[in-house]
This record gives structure tokens, sequence and C-alpha cells, in this order.
């Protein structure tokens, strides 16, 4: 399977961190430039973003989306069927390889969905891809985080015909799946871990923070829309659907 890494040029520090946990699971990789939102000009912003996700979406969201989509279009591209996407802050866990052999047993070349390598908070428990005795992916209710994912090459046009021009964040997995019904599975075990767990470093998350009430309710918005997929969900695959905690309990 294709690795790719997203990493900001001038990240070198993170760039050596990465290198070095594929070195040591002889992953072979591919680094992507990320894009740096802050440096883009009116004219660039004005062409990739939305309008109202101009005023929405930070400048860290929006470079993280962008580099995103840069890997996507690369998979499209190279015609890949599949491929793994790390951001440079990730931590490997020394079963990946063998977990990326499983995916790539049992996944579904024709799928539109995506495969985070890390555990959520809630997931569908009767919704349940069986990889090995250790490991199991569940269909995630509302994930988060894009530090480790696997798509495929129908995933990643998918999620380009939705984020062109940009109007959600990179992480948008809940938005994703009921505008395109991308569904993301995650791991029963973080396999992929981020360096920045709790976001004290995290200059996206800063950003967020600091969001006038007028920004998110304009993000909010999009919640609230309505589509087919969000429908078919809420009357046809929501009652039977169990949810449980990852620590198995069903709710």
């Amino acid at each position: 399977m294709k690795v790719f890494i997203i990493n900001l040029k001038r990240d070198l520090q993170k760039k050596h961190e990465i290198i070095s946990e594929c070195s040591r699971l002889n992953i072979n990789h591919e680094i992507v430039e990320a894009v740096s939102g802050i440096d883009l000009s009116a004219a660039e912003v004005d062409r990739l973003i939305d309008k109202d996700a101009q005023i929405y979406l930070t400048k860290g969201e929006i470079g993280c989306s962008l580099s995103h989509l840069r890997i996507y279009q690369k998979i499209i591209s190279e015609a890949l069927p599949y491929a793994l996407i790390l951001e440079d802050d990730a931590i490997l866990h020394d079963d990946l390889n063998e977990v990326i052999q499983a995916i790539e047993n049992v996944i579904d070349k024709e799928s539109g969905h995506a495969y985070l390598l890390y555990k959520t908070g809630c997931v569908y428990g009767n919704q349940r891809i069986k990889l090995s005795e250790k490991y199991s992916l569940y269909e995630s209710n509302v994930p988060t985080c894009t530090h480790g994912y696997v798509v495929t090459n129908k995933t990643a046009r998918l999620l380009t015909a939705i984020n062109t021009p940009v109007r959600f964040e990179a992480d948008a997995w809940r938005n994703f799946y009921f505008e395109k019904n991308i569904r993301p599975y995650s791991l029963n075990i973080n396999l992929i871990d981020s360096r920045d767990q709790s976001k004290e470093n995290s200059t996206i998350e800063e950003e967020r923070l600091s969001r006038t009430p007028i920004q998110i309710t304009l993000r909010e918005s999009l919640d609230r829309k309505n589509s087919l997929v969000k429908f078919y969900h809420k009357i046809c695959r929501r009652p039977f659907l169990k949810k449980m905690r990852q620590n198995n309990n069903i709710i």
C-alpha cells in the first residue's frame, strides 16, 4: 500500500521524526509538502475556499484541508486503489504492517469508505470488519482527527468532490458521511497515535478557541443541512445501529 506523509516544509523536526518511525518499520513512503494556510494569498483563498468557509474556517484548518486534498488528487492521478495517509506527528505502532496487509485483504476497492487506524469515542458494535483476532474495524459514530487513515480511490474522488472548493475541515467525517455516504471506520486499538494528543501544541486548536459567535453559527449551519443520506440514516439505519463505547459497553 502506498504511504503518503503530510509535512510542512519548515517543520524539519517532525519530518525527521516521522521518517524515523517509517524506517523503524521498514515502510516506504512519500513526503507530500503541506499547504500553509497563513501563507495563502487573498487570490488563492478566493479560488480554493468556499465564500462562507472563508469566514468560519481558520487558516490552519484551510491549510490542513488543502493538504489532504493534495494527497487525494495524487491517489486519483496515480490510479492507486487505496493509500495510507499519515500526518507528520503520527506515532506508528509495531503491528502497523500486519494491519495494513489485513486491510488490503478485506477492503472493498469500490467502496467509498475511510478506515481510521486509531480508536474513536463511539462506534456501532454491529458494524464490524474483523481483521484478525486482535484487530477489528467498527463504523464510527462521530470520529475526528486525520493523523493516520486509509482511503480507497473512490473515497479520494468523493472527498475531492465534496471539498472543492473547501467547505469542511479535513476531519469532518460526519459531514462527509451525510454528503456522500462516506462511512468512517475506526480500529478497536490505537495503531497510530498523535504526538500531540492533548492538542496543547496545536495551532489549529488555538485558532478554533478564538472563533466568534458568527463563525460558530455559520459552521453549525452545515451540520443542520438536510440530505438524502441523512434522511436514510435517520429512518432506515439509526434504529438498527448499536452504539458502543470503546470499552465495549452498548449504549
